[in-house]
């Protein structure tokens, strides 16, 4: 099964915390991903050219859907992190159901 990690981009002119950056970095080596990995650049479905985001794919095993319900356990109420890690979630729920 594929399992995907993906970072939402601001809008152009708003900042990225650099904390989030970090984040979704380690949680992808947390993932297996590694410096050749590659980087997915994710564009606007009505305009391709509009970057909204990066995302990374691998192949996911029981231990990551463990891992992400750890990381929603436990991340103190973060909203970056529970969304990031409920998405991943349902995202892999649904693919391996449907």
């Amino acid at each position: 099964m594929t399992s995907r990690i993906e970072l939402d981009l601001p809008y152009p002119g708003d900042t990225l915390p650099l904390g989030d950056l970090e984040r979704f970095v380690d949680h992808a080596r947390q993932a297996g991903a590694d410096s050749a990995t590659p980087l997915i650049v994710v564009g606007a479905d009505q305009d391709d050219s509009m970057t909204i985001g990066l995302r990374i794919e691998f192949e996911s095993t029981r231990q990551d859907l463990i891992r992400l319900l750890d990381e929603i356990d436990s991340n103190d109420g973060d909203p970056h992190a529970q969304r990031r890690a409920t998405r991943e979630l349902r995202e892999h729920l649904t693919k391996s159901t449907g």
